[in-house]
């Protein structure tokens, strides 16, 4: 770890650099600050009242790293044309290179006093040992992360290109390009595009076309492995590492040749100045970031996959294997659906999975390709579609090697570090899947209790008709 007086004086540094561009502004009233009693690295701090929409800092474009700001566009040019920096995951590719050009260049690199204050060390889950990866048996996350592919990527485009110029990637920061002219062994390009992609992972920011600056944004999963379509790619804006601007609770007003960051609330004196990643699930706070706090309990999800669901329902209807794979293919057009925390107004089960699960038990002669002949039905919780939701539930409870008991007994005896993350994770999913049974348990009840309360009324009415006296002589009786 970097003693105390190097992390200042890198402090120091990454300020100095910052505002020796004339076009940059500070806000007097935020300060850079040293967190590690918090157990975090370096954070901005208020030291007086910050009003909303007050401005933070503003840096030049200019002073944020991309591929359209780096020498090396000049330097490779034909190759750094053919990642397009504007088309979707080459943009992802391009940053990575250029990251690693510029964090050999060492003092050459105008970014340095950047590079001096970004992690080394990592908790994102690309990071996690097997067995350490174990402790997440039974979330989706694990799908998420894409490490196989990451480093696929790796091995087929980055590393060759930067072998093919060796006197531009030298192995180490130390080595000056006149002794850079052997080879860089490959796992010195792996673990430096891995260290790159997770920067760009956890920190980048979205960057506008100077000729088409819109408001819209796309967010990707991995480093470079996102599967969206195709005809999205002039859609997505370029990264870029926006110097200060991953410590901030702030929104990016793109605006002119400067990037502005202001306030999005009130902060008092003495506040730490947050950056709000929006509503993220734990898991992919964890995964994205490599750290968890309460706060996102709220946005914690269960995935459920459309297969799954497709063959309960089967089950439930003892189809057979031929009309299970017709049913998945021609209903259901989502890879899977999500259970949330309930709310005073909402369910565990959004409208879209009841819909899903009421689609596939219609009756064949109702279902038609991906088109039902009586339109969408409505996101009612019948019967069946409880008989098939619990089942579902309870598949999930079981994709977990320990219960929902077993890890809050773990986290009261004081586990630590990435064990301790991993069941922070697995609680709150299953939190989620407890709600659901009691869900499920309390719409059977009502419904029973429905079912009776018709079955009384319908006998009332039955005695009422055979009567002698009718209704209109009913009171005689008790006079």
């Amino acid at each position: 770890m970097t003693d105390p007086d190097n992390f200042q004086i890198s402090s120091d540094a990454l300020m100095k650099w910052f505002l020796q561009n004339a076009s940059a502004k500070f806000n007097p009233k935020v300060a850079l600050a040293d967190m590690r009693h918090q157990g975090a690295g370096r954070g901005l701090v208020a030291l007086a009242d910050i009003d909303e929409d007050e401005e933070l800092f503003a840096i030049p474009r200019s002073s944020v790293l991309s591929a359209e700001t780096s020498e090396l566009k000049d330097r490779i040019p034909k190759e750094m044309e053919s990642m397009n920096p504007w088309l979707r995951l080459a943009y992802q590719k391009a940053l990575i290179l250029v990251m690693i050009y510029e964090y050999l260049q060492g003092p050459r690199s105008k970014w340095k006093p950047y590079f001096d204050v970004l992690p080394e060390i990592f908790d994102t889950l690309m990071f996690w040992s097997d067995a350490e990866l174990a402790e997440l048996q039974g979330s989706a996350v694990l799908q998420k992360i894409g490490k196989l592919e990451a480093e696929k990527t790796f091995r087929d485009e980055i590393i060759p290109m930067m072998q093919a110029h060796p006197d531009l990637f030298a192995p180490t920061p130390a080595e000056s390009l006149a002794n850079a002219q052997e080879q860089v062994s490959e796992a010195e390009c792996l673990a430096l595009a891995h260290r790159m992609g997770s920067l760009i992972l956890a920190y980048s920011f979205d960057i506008e076309k100077d000729e088409d600056r819109s408001s819209k944004s796309g967010e990707q999963d991995g480093y470079v492995t996102d599967d969206d379509d195709d005809d999205e790619e002039e859609n997505l804006l370029a990264k870029g590492m926006v110097p200060m601007a991953d410590m901030l609770n702030a929104d990016a007003d793109r605006n002119n040749e400067t990037l502005i960051m202001q306030a999005t609330n009130h902060i008092p004196k003495g506040a730490e100045i947050f950056n709000d990643y929006g509503p993220l699930p734990r898991s992919d706070l964890l995964r994205r970031y490599g750290y968890l706090t309460d706060n996102y309990a709220k946005y914690d999800v269960v995935e459920i996959p459309t297969g799954m669901i497709v063959e309960e329902t089967t089950k439930y209807l003892d189809l057979d294997a031929d009309e299970q794979q017709r049913r998945g293919h021609d209903v259901l057009e989502e890879s899977g659906y999500d259970l949330c925390l309930p709310t005073e107004s909402t369910s565990v089960f959004l409208d879209e999975l009841l819909i899903a699960v009421q689609s596939l038990l219609l009756p064949k002669e109702q279902l038609s390709g991906r088109h039902l002949r009586k339109g969408i039905p409505k996101p009612v919780k019948t019967e069946e579609v409880v008989a098939v939701l619990r089942e579902v539930v309870r598949r999930r409870q079981r994709s977990y090697a320990t219960t929902l008991e077993q890890d809050e007994v773990l986290i009261q005896n004081g586990l630590t570090g990435r064990k301790l993350l991993a069941v922070l994770v697995r609680v709150g999913e299953k939190r989620i899947l407890k709600k659901a049974i009691e869900e499920l348990d309390s719409t059977l009840i009502m419904s029973e209790a429905d079912a009776e309360n018709s079955h009384r009324g319908i006998q009332t009415a039955k005695r009422r008709q055979e009567s002698p006296l009718g209704d209109g002589d009913k009171r005689s009786r008790y006079t």
